[in-house]
């Protein structure tokens, strides 16, 4: 079936609030737009908590979901904050700079208190009995979180009973840290209460949400606090082997991600149950998934902590075996029997490929990405242009998350890139990124995802993330589709055969 999805962050969500949300009339406008577009499917990134400077890749919990994306509003309508609290906290919102940038600090500032009366607004019992059947991951991060607002520091720093998880240090948690293991516990029951009815929204409208996992976490996180065999960690739980990239042409020393790295052996040993943790989590938020950096699962680069990436090698990763233990959760989730290629999974295998990552690709069904972007250097092999593509079994995009919008691309390029893509674009659409948008929609890849920025023709100012850089990212906010964006989007959808024509009126 061939299908097209919108790019787009749950944080650039546009809206009344100062962020995008969960939940509430705004949200419901947005899913609106994508079925009146011709979408099929809704592309986020990772939504963990507390990412550095915002990241949604180095979250501290691959578990847990960003508060702050709860919906004020609806946590209003439920009762969890009162009219005049949150009259009052409509007057104080944060006014960002620019309407196109979420004002994270002050946003954070702003909003937290109004989450503290939410989350003392949830009944203990009402809470024991979510964690009753949840516990199994968010306890852990609301143990975790509850010591880090106490200590103010690092896991490997607290005091060794609790950085070590004596069990019975462990098990006092919730009592001796009430507050704070009772505000993060609630406040992801109430992320779920909210997130169940943003996919029933989702379902009603017959659209799906495609997920993003990322294969690393942070050093500093629940995930590493809670699960130390897992990580190739030192006794005292600092990383002594640390992921990242070789040099390149782009990268003359390579890059340093300071992810600790997992042990596979002992990943393997458990049937790779956090893995299967992780992903029945996952599916619980979404309808199907994008996995990010697939390589490392074919093998992953990694080098001593105190050294340079120069000083690193690769790996062999966990190769097939972890996707036939997924194939086995998915199996219990869908209550059927699941092979590894009926996974709900498309693959990122961008950067350097080797034929091992692409055998195992291959081998496993999973469609890989092209990004148009990347396809016009005048190489007639090129993967990445649309003639070139393998066939229907592969996600077209005309770029992620980390490429300029289509049209800052265009106006970057090369002279003779431009060439090349202009020859293909043959004079067709009034924009570079219209004509990209159309390249994707009528390429045989079954899957398309399209940034908004790019269904918008807007500059680089919207875009999202420019890798190796630290400020500026993951806060462009969107402005709405505006009635002739959505004509137009509608009608390529439609002429490529990824939306269904509209009805041909009845005669009599």
């Amino acid at each position: 079936m061939r299908r097209t999805g919108l790019l787009l962050p749950l944080f650039s969500l546009p809206g009344s609030e100062p962020v995008g949300t969960i939940a509430g009339a705004d949200t419901w406008r947005f899913l609106d737009q994508l079925v009146e577009g011709g979408f099929s499917f809704w592309q986020i990134l990772p939504v963990p908590p507390d990412g550095a400077n915002e990241c949604p890749y180095s979250g501290t919990s691959a578990f847990a979901v960003e508060p702050m994306y709860l919906g004020l509003q609806a946590l209003a309508d439920d009762g969890l904050i009162s009219a005049a609290e949150w009259a009052r906290g409509q007057r104080g919102m944060p006014v960002p700079e620019s309407a196109d940038r979420v004002p994270w600090q002050a946003l954070r500032a702003w909003k937290d208190p109004l989450l503290d009366r939410a989350a003392q607004a949830v009944p203990v019992a009402e809470l024991d009995a979510w964690l009753e059947s949840e516990g199994w991951w968010a306890y852990d991060w609301a143990a975790w979180w509850a010591l880090k607002q106490e200590f103010r520091k690092g896991w490997q720093e607290w005091p060794s009973a609790l950085r070590d998880r004596d069990p019975k240090a462990v098990s006092e948690i919730p009592q001796r840290y009430r507050a704070g293991f009772h505000r993060a516990a609630a406040l992801q029951l109430l992320v779920q209460r909210q997130w169940s009815a943003m996919r029933q929204q989702v379902a009603q409208r017959g659209l799906r949400v495609m997920g993003d996992i990322p294969l690393y976490v942070a050093g500093d996180s629940s995930d590493c606090w809670a699960n130390r065999a897992l990580f190739q960690l030192s006794p005292s739980g600092g990383s002594e082997i640390v992921a990242g990239a070789p040099p390149d042409a782009f990268t003359e020393d390579g890059q340093r991600w300071d992810n600790p790295v997992y042990d596979w052996t002992h990943s393997e040993r458990t049937g790779h149950a956090w893995w299967r943790q992780r992903f029945r989590r996952l599916m619980g938020l979404v309808d199907e998934v994008r996995v990010d950096h697939f390589r490392g699962f074919s093998a992953y680069f990694s080098f001593p902590f105190d050294q340079s990436p120069r000083e690193g090698w690769w790996t062999p990763g966990p190769g097939r075996g972890l996707f036939d233990a997924l194939a086995l959760e998915y199996s219990e989730l869908q209550g059927r029997p699941c092979t590894p290629e009926q996974l709900p999974v498309v693959v990122e295998d961008l950067g350097f490929i080797d034929e091992e990552t692409v055998q195992l690709r291959d081998g496993l069904g999973f469609p890989g990405t092209k990004v148009l972007q990347f396809g016009f250097d005048g190489d007639s092999a090129n993967p990445h242009h649309p003639c070139h593509f393998p066939g229907p079994n592969c996600l077209a995009c005309t770029g992620t998350h980390d490429n300029q919008t289509a049209r800052g691309w265009y106006e970057a390029a090369p002279d003779w890139v431009r060439h090349h893509f202009d020859l293909m674009r043959g004079g067709r659409e009034d924009s570079a990124a219209r004509a990209m948008v159309r390249m994707a929609l009528e390429s045989p890849a079954a899957h398309v995802v399209l940034p908004l920025q790019d269904v918008l023709n807007l500059d680089d100012r919207a875009r999202v993330n420019v890798p190796g850089t630290v400020h500026g990212n993951w806060m462009w906010r969107a402005p709405w589709l505006e009635p002739g964006d959505i004509s137009w989007i509608r009608a390529l959808n439609q002429q490529t055969g990824r939306a269904p024509l509209a009805e041909s009126p009845r005669t009599s």
